[in-house]
């Protein structure tokens, strides 16, 4: 794998620093042959387990049996692919990558949530590792996750390939995405011109390092939403990769505030981005 230089590396291990990211899907065989083929990652598929992680069991109320498989960038994690169960009527249930946020304290962290204007989604719980996790909305209804570690997760070098870049949160409501994370996490935010969009660009600091971004959305009656982007060398590359393996642009390859970025929708209808290096000049796909 090649190196790509991340304008936001998220190299810090701290409270309030995002660190994992995980993909929910009915499809997990599909997902896993296409991230493989886009972000060279290899994939670890730990035993079979019987027992839907808490707290977002599968959508039919069934006790399936979960699928996943874990992500490896120089012998690290950085993500994991989770399977789910169908509905009923057999229509694949919507495939969506979630971000967690390291805490020191998971219980004294949802502590905070409720008078912050979100919701706790269930009681937290124990993964196998030890580590403890709980799934919130934020006050916009975006769903987030919380991460609690027995020891620090892994990380690959700097900008590596296939590591998580960024996470940025699409909502109405910027204002009360600053107040809502300002009191969770401590995070500031500040704005900073984005050449990729007329409006200007949110950024979430903690400690002073930037962990997350925000931008305001015209669809003012759709939840609030967290999209993930991962570290490319190129990211016109990496999306006419993406086109090939079965995805669809949904944003083509532009300059931003965070270097060059496109918006893709996998084969199982999960949005993600692709972050690479900013670029001299447009280079259309």
């Amino acid at each position: 794998m090649s190196a790509a230089t991340s304008p936001h590396p998220l190299l810090r291990r701290a409270h309030g620093v995002p660190n994992w990211v995980d993909l929910h899907t009915a499809r997990p065989d599909r997902a896993a042959e296409f991230y493989e083929s886009i972000l060279g990652w290899a994939l670890r598929r730990p035993p079979l387990t019987a027992v839907p992680e808490p707290p977002m069991p599968p959508a039919d109320g069934s006790d399936q049996a979960r699928r996943s498989a874990v992500a490896m960038v120089d012998g690290e994690g950085v993500a994991e692919i989770v399977g789910r169960g169908r509905c009923a009527d057999s229509v694949h249930l919507l495939s969506s990558w979630f971000p967690y946020i390291e805490v020191k304290d998971v219980d004294a962290t949802l502590e905070l949530v409720e008078p912050a204007g979100g919701l706790i989604l269930g009681s937290a719980a124990t993964r196998e590792d030890g580590a403890r996790v709980a799934t919130i909305l934020d006050q916009a209804d975006a769903v987030l996750r919380l991460w609690e570690p027995v020891e620090p997760i892994g990380r690959p070098g700097p900008g590596r390939t296939g590591s998580l870049a960024w996470i940025e949160l699409e909502t109405s409501d910027l204002d009360g995405a600053t107040k809502f994370y300002g009191e969770l996490f401590g995070w500031d935010a500040g704005e900073v011109d984005d050449p990729g969009s007329n409006d200007p660009y949110l950024v979430f600091t903690c400690a002073g390092d930037p962990v997350a971004g925000a931008v305001r959305s015209p669809l003012t009656e759709l939840p609030a939403s967290w999209c993930t982007a991962f570290v490319v060398a190129d990211t016109d590359a990496a999306t006419l990769a993406a086109i090939d393996a079965g995805g669809v642009v949904m944003t083509e390859p532009m300059e931003t505030a965070r270097g060059r970025q496109s918006v893709v929708v996998d084969p199982t209808g999960a949005v993600f981005g692709l972050l690479g290096p900013a670029t001299v000049g447009p280079r259309p796909l």
